[in-house]
């Protein structure tokens, strides 16, 4: 992990230096990867791999139907193999598409939700903001993606903990003036990302205010520093009211 510039004094205003292609890649991520398809041609779709359980009729096959009996047959020969080999997980649902989503669902901590709760604890978010900064925008994508539901409607508690981290992250990275151009392009990302999810919850909303604070307080203070050289230059070339 590279070291990024270090900052002269805290709350100083430090920029990334990231390159603008960057940035400007990961706020237009999806309009780059749609450009970066290859064009194919276009196939028969395959037929699907899955079929239900069914009892033809002796007269007409046409009136098979579905057999819950034959169904209930599997799952009990699906769990036998589990217990079998060991699958601690065996009583869980016994459809098979959910049996095949259950391994890949569940708590999953990724590099950045790692991250976000160490700083959590030492209120330190160093090591969070140099794993952002080195991190492909592909990768920063997806990782501020995973903070969050995929639909708000289904937002779990621990969905709710997660984007109120978050929140937390990006007040305390703005506050610290550290990497300030790429911690509001990643900010840019989560907002548009999980806007639905936070309205929806007023902890998320109450969480949301310190931030709103943190970047007025952010950009005032540029403000009145471009505001003071503007009116600086102004006098020094005597171009007075300009």
């Amino acid at each position: 992990m590279s070291a990024g510039p270090r900052q002269i004094a805290p709350g100083m205003i430090t920029l990334a230096r990231l390159p603008q292609t960057h940035i400007d890649t990961l706020l237009n991520l999806d309009v780059v990867q749609e450009k970066m398809k290859p064009k194919q041609e276009e196939k028969a779709l395959e037929q699907a791999p899955f079929f239900l359980p069914t009892a033809a009729a002796s007269d007409d096959v046409r009136r098979s139907i579905f057999d819950p009996i034959r169904e209930s047959e599997v799952n009990k020969d699906s769990s036998a193999l589990a217990l079998v080999a060991g699958d601690v997980n065996s009583g869980d649902p016994q459809s098979r598409i959910l049996r095949q989503g259950t391994a890949l669902a569940g708590a999953h901590h990724t590099p950045l939700l790692t991250l976000l709760q160490k700083g959590e604890k030492s209120g330190d978010y160093t090591d969070a903001l140099d794993f952002l900064k080195d991190a492909s925008p592909v990768v920063v994508d997806g990782e501020i993606r995973s903070l969050g539901p995929w639909d708000h409607n289904f937002m779990s508690s621990d969905d709710r903990d997660n984007l109120k981290r978050g929140i937390v992250f990006f007040t305390a990275a703005l506050e610290s003036g550290m990497y300030f151009e790429m911690v509001n392009a990643h900010l840019q990302v989560f907002l548009k990302a999980h806007s639905t999810a936070i309205m929806s919850s007023d902890e998320l909303k109450r969480a949301c205010h310190p931030l709103r604070l943190a970047m007025h307080k952010s950009w005032t203070r540029l403000d009145d520093l471009f505001n003071e050289l503007r009116c600086s230059l102004s006098f020094h070339t005597g171009q007075h009211g300009v």
